[in-house]
């Protein structure tokens, strides 16, 4: 006998309706070779076991009108068929893994008393390659005197704010600061730079330099929210904006991939405790651990790929490590599904 799926089936009320013992739904399961039998489509015909008979139409509204009953062994997350559903793998990640990653922003003004000076002038408006140094950087400048405009200093400005300082019009670029940080390099921030100038103010005695360090202050503190970076930014702490919107995209895709993964553990965890069995949630961590520890692995690999074709900054660093990401973790997903199978199959 065929039976042909309706809207908010479950295999619970077909064996229930048709076979008059509801915990039979796992012989139409194996019959029908149903990978998950928790999704069934619209449409979708479904062959019953022999025996298997019509039941009178009062029958079929009084089970129509029943919640399903659960048992020991009952498919409790079994979903009503209201849909085609589609699944995806999204086991990407980008090469910030953490999305919370702290970030400042630098704006990079065209520097007019270079442009005789092509090669220079290349090192300092292509950060994503050569990143971000210092114009001297044993001088001894202090913090308060850069922040005041001495930049024959040994430190870098830069800005809290999400987009930049919106003083300035200039092409953005993002700084990692725990990439700055493992590389040597040390960040000040908007404490130290109140202290300094500080300091200066109560050494000057000119009406005119102390109006101009109290505008100065306003500007760097509340306006631009500035950081300062003393030494070398490496160029692997530095996207520009497409590499950032990039990263940002990725880590959206990144989340809703944890979301997934977080929704199949629960669900495994309701079949787990409906069965009694610690089988159903022991075997989708290890399908979901095999996933993300592959998809890490396959970042890494992915990026030192494209060093080897001397992409290692900027977009094209972004990409190859998302894919590497991909293809570890989709790989390592279904290969560890392979095992899991052994101790539950989903």
């Amino acid at each position: 006998m065929e039976y042909t799926v309706q809207y908010g089936d479950t295999l619970w009320e077909i064996a229930e309706k048709f076979l008059a013992n509801p915990t039979r739904w796992r012989e139409i399961a194996r019959l029908n070779w149903l990978r998950d039998p928790d999704i069934l489509l619209i449409g979708q015909r479904l062959q019953l076991p022999a025996g298997a008979k019509l039941p009178p139409v009062a029958q079929l509204r009084i089970v129509q009108q029943q919640q399903p009953l659960l048992s020991l062994g009952t498919p409790a997350e079994q979903r009503p068929a209201t849909a085609v559903p589609a699944r995806a793998f999204l086991f990407v990640l980008a090469d910030e893994i953490n999305p919370f990653t702290r970030t400042v922003v630098r704006k990079v003004v065209f520097p007019k008393h270079l442009q005789d000076n092509p090669e220079l002038l290349k090192r300092i408006l292509d950060p994503e390659r050569y990143g971000f140094s210092p114009r001297d950087p044993l001088s001894k400048v202090s913090l308060g005197r850069h922040v005041l405009g001495r930049t024959d200093s040994k430190y870098i400005s830069a800005g809290e704010r999400p987009l930049g300082s919106p003083r300035i019009e200039a092409p953005r670029f993002w700084i990692d600061i725990e990439k700055v940080r493992r590389s040597g390099g040390i960040i000040h921030e908007a404490d130290e730079i109140a202290r300094d100038l500080e300091r200066i103010a109560a050494k000057a005695k000119d009406a005119k330099f102390l109006h101009y360090i109290e505008d100065i202050r306003h500007r760097s503190l509340i306006i631009d929210k500035e950081v300062v970076i003393e030494g070398w930014v490496p160029a692997a702490a530095v996207k520009g904006a497409t590499a950032m919107a990039l990263t940002r995209g990725l880590q959206v895709v990144q989340g809703v991939g944890i979301v997934m993964s977080a929704y199949d553990l629960g669900r495994a965890g309701v079949q787990s405790h409906q069965q009694g069995s610690v089988r159903p949630i022991a075997a989708e961590s290890i399908r979901q651990v095999g996933g993300w520890a592959s998809a890490i692995v396959g970042l890494k690999l992915g990026a030192a790929t494209g060093g080897l074709f001397g992409i290692e900054t900027g977009p094209g660093a972004v990409v190859t490590a998302a894919v590497g990401g991909l293809i570890g973790g989709v790989a390592g997903y279904f290969s560890f599904d392979w095992i899991a199978d052994y101790i539950h199959e989903n």
